[in-house]
């Protein structure tokens, strides 16, 4: 990794993600991470809905800007949303 571009090692998958590519290559096959990768002080950073879902085989809900992710369903409703932008600020 050096701030352009990663390659991933992750639960015996590899994923590789590049800046400003809203593709990644996971395994060999090209897919759509809804958003661009993008650089910030120098390290990239990847749609964490997308990673949890696509990789990870999780679940993410967003509402207002708070997103959730579990290893199960889950909804983030208005006031879930709240407590958790409470939480984290």
């Amino acid at each position: 990794m050096d701030g352009d571009h990663a390659l991933i090692g992750w639960g015996g998958r590899t994923i590789e993600v590049a800046r400003g590519c809203a593709a990644a290559l996971v395994d060999g096959t090209i897919c759509d991470m809804g958003k661009e990768a993008r650089t910030e002080d120098g390290r990239l950073y990847i749609p964490i809905s997308w990673f949890a879902e696509e990789v990870l085989g999780w679940t993410c809900s967003v509402f207002h800007g708070a997103a959730y992710l579990k290893n199960g369903p889950v909804t983030v409703t208005e006031d879930f949303s709240r407590i958790l932008k409470e939480i984290l600020a």
